[in-house]
């Protein structure tokens, strides 16, 4: 593994270093790259080329050229191909080196660019070739069997333009024909290990179906710049009445590069159910230290038993060395019964109801057992007994209404009693909103820990959207001031299989919907004390020690990391101008969801907007370019009034035209309405891009706001 360098300072570039970025309907990502790129103090030129884009690429480009003096946006009249991008880019540069990205990067940081062009600076090869790792499976995957297709390269700007000259009409082959270049010309290349980086694979822009169309182009004109650049075109030639030769020659290749591509396509199919995104490293040593305060009242909430020990077991602790143990309060969610896995390796019946009522009882003295070691009291911790596997859904579906979910495991529809939670709940949306809200009056806490709204465990991010609005829902209603919220990531994935935070590393690898603000993130140092009081405590989890050895094996960490989350309120307006401006509060799409097996591409949006007016709630998706027609996009919009949920389908159908050439889609909730939202109210939102058949195909998280009094 390469380490990057300690820090930005310590590069000083001896020769001047342009960047050249070629991009072709890339609108939605380039604004990630460029705020990078523009980022970084010693690069002399940055130069974007529009390969005749039918997006607003260009004017992203020009938008971010306004504000550095460095950036030249370039725009062909038409699409020419990538080669033809970069021998454009390149041919503007007066500098010494020249340094090509494309435009779909995810997790790129200074420290890669830094890695990238110190050995051709310092002598050490003519040419260095980013590979990634670490970023995302396919693309770790594709670069491990293909490296020198990499895009991302640094070379001398005289010989690259010579060499581009000579491959101006190879479009996607140019990688192909710079790596032929090289080796007739006898440069000596080297590979440098970019870790946490992707880019956005074309099956994640056109679809599965649109996407291997684009792929089997591509790779066609990756064969033939190879063919030709590697001097095969003038013996193809000579033989041409002999075809049949020439196969004979490149049939070890062709079976080789035939065999990648099935291997390839069969894990698009097997893998298609889960979202292609990159990670972002975070590095502890760059976050900030939290100490809480020593008196502080702290309440912590649990999906299941041993997620408390496992998120904040060395905080607990910590604490409890230095204050009473009545100021720390723990809450069970779920029995955390509804596991497979964990029935299988105990030797249960895993298809028998009374298996995970057993189950349940077993958990719950094993969290018992392990707080215990930890020197919480029994009195100081609440099983609620909602449903494992079953909190999502009752968010979703269980929102409105008396409806109550029943649990496909334990077949139960209502908690039983369980410690310090005497009374039977239903399982539905308004018992565990009260319950919550109850359990926070009770308290008062002055911090709460809670599992992070993003995280891909359904159970974790359906509770921490329950949490966030009975927050709110308390602080409106004016029972105690808010607590400080503090989120915990558990789980990073979860189809095909499940993927946990890696506690034990010094860099957290992240998908960049959680790490896309670096400076809410804090960690916890734990003492020697503290942390070996957490591996003692989670010695305790005895039916989990098998189904997740390597995530309690990487619980016993030196620190523990936390997420700091806000509550937002929503401007109100006097007036709702022609489209979103800085006025708007607004947030980056992320999916949290997305149906398996679509092959039909949408327009992903690139944010969403928010704002009110004394009428209507606005709510704007933002859009690269136009929607397909058999794509529609709707709101799902939460809140409760006098104690009664309501629910909304707001679909976003007004279009506007941005100064940019951005396609906003609006849509507005009257507050005029006898059950909508009035002044000083709390409301939760999500966006779902739905297709043919009103069928759901990807679903954003849920955003909370509070909603301003009228000016």
């Amino acid at each position: 593994m390469t380490n990057p360098p300690s820090s930005s300072t310590a590069f000083s570039a001896r020769s001047t270093i342009g960047v050249v970025i070629p991009a072709y309907n890339e609108a939605a990502n380039l604004g990630r790259v460029l705020d990078v790129v523009c980022a970084v103090a010693w690069l002399a030129q940055i130069v974007v080329v529009d390969d005749g884009s039918a997006d607003h690429t260009l004017a992203v480009a020009r938008r971010y050229a306004t504000q550095d003096e460095r950036l030249l946006a370039l725009r062909l009249p038409q699409n020419q191909g990538k080669a033809a991008a970069m021998l454009a880019g390149a041919r503007t540069l007066t500098c010494d080196l020249v340094l090509f990205l494309d435009a779909d990067l995810i997790g790129l940081q200074e420290y890669h660019l830094q890695l990238l062009c110190q050995p051709v600076l310092n002598g050490e090869c003519d040419t260095a070739v980013a590979v990634f790792r670490g970023g995302n499976f396919f693309t770790d995957w594709a670069h491990r069997v293909t490296p020198n297709l990499s895009g991302q390269r640094c070379l001398h700007c005289l010989t690259s333009r010579e060499a581009l000259e000579l491959l101006a009409h190879s479009r996607y082959g140019v990688e192909s024909g710079l790596n032929q270049f090289a080796r007739r010309r006898g440069w000596r290349c080297r590979y440098i290990c970019w870790r946490g980086v992707s880019h956005v694979m074309k099956e994640q822009k056109l679809g599965l179906a649109g996407g291997l169309r684009f792929r089997f182009r591509m790779y066609g004109q990756v064969m033939s710049t190879f063919v030709f650049a590697s001097g095969w075109g003038d013996w193809l030639t000579a033989v041409q009445s002999e075809p049949w030769s020439l196969f004979g020659e490149i049939r070890p290749l062709s079976w080789r590069v035939v065999t990648a591509l099935l291997l390839f396509l069969f894990l698009l199919w097997f893998l298609d159910s889960q979202p292609l995104q990159a990670r972002q490293e975070m590095r502890l040593q760059e976050l900030a230290n939290w100490q809480p305060d020593s008196d502080q009242r702290v309440l912590i909430f649990a999906p299941h038993p041993d997620d408390e020990v496992l998120a904040a077991g060395g905080l607990m602790q910590t604490l409890l060395a230095t204050e009473t143990v009545g100021n720390i309060r723990a809450v069970i969610v779920t029995n955390g019964d509804a596991s497979l896995s964990t029935a299988v390796f105990s030797g249960h019946n895993p298809v028998a109801g009374q298996t995970y009522k057993q189950m349940a009882a077993r958990r719950q003295q094993e969290s018992l057992d392990a707080l215990s070691a930890l020197g919480i009291q029994p009195e100081q911790v609440a099983f609620w007994g909602f449903p494992d596997n079953g909190l999502e859904p009752i968010w979703q579906r269980y929102w409105v209404g008396d409806a109550t979910y029943r649990s496909p495991y334990s077949r139960l529809s209502h908690t039983s009693q369980t410690q310090n939670s005497p009374e039977s709940l239903a399982y539905n949306s308004q018992a565990l909103l009260a319950q919550l809200q109850n359990a926070l009056a009770d308290f008062q806490p002055d911090v709460v820990i809670m599992p992070h709204p993003q995280d891909s465990h359904p159970d974790h991010r359906a509770l921490a959207n329950f949490i966030l609005l009975a927050v709110a829902l308390n602080d409106q209603e004016g029972q105690s001031p808010p607590p400080k919220l503090y989120a915990y990531v558990m789980w990073v994935k979860t189809r095909p299989w499940p993927e946990s935070i890696r506690l034990d590393r010094d860099a957290q690898r992240l998908p960049t919907r959680f790490a896309a603000n670096q400076t809410d993130w804090f960690r916890f140092d734990l003492t020697a004390l503290a942390q070996e009081g957490k591996i003692r405590a989670l010695q305790a989890y005895k039916s989990q020690t098998r189904p997740l050895r390597g995530l309690m094996r990487s619980a016993g960490s030196h620190s523990e990391l936390f997420n700091y989350l806000l509550l937002h309120r929503l401007p109100r307006l006097v007036a709702i101008s022609g489209q979103p401006d800085t006025q708007w509060w607004s947030v980056a799409y992320e999916p949290i969801w997305r149906r398996a097996i679509v092959n039909r591409p949408f327009v992903r949006p690139t944010r969403l907007w928010s704002a009110a007016d004394d009428q209507n709630l606005w709510l704007t998706v933002e859009l690269p370019r136009a929607p397909r027609r058999t794509t529609a996009y709707y709101f799902r919009v939460y809140t409760v009034i006098e104690g009664q949920n309501f629910a909304y389908t707001v679909p976003a159908t007004e279009r506007r035209i941005g100064p940019d050439g951005q396609i906003y889609l609006m849509g507005r909730l009257p507050l005029s309405r006898p059950d909508a939202l009035t002044d000083d109210r709390v409301f939760m939102a999500s966006l779902e891009i739905r297709g043919p058949g009103n069928v759901i195909m990807s679903r954003s998280g849920w955003h909370l706001f509070y909603l301003e009094k009228a000016p």
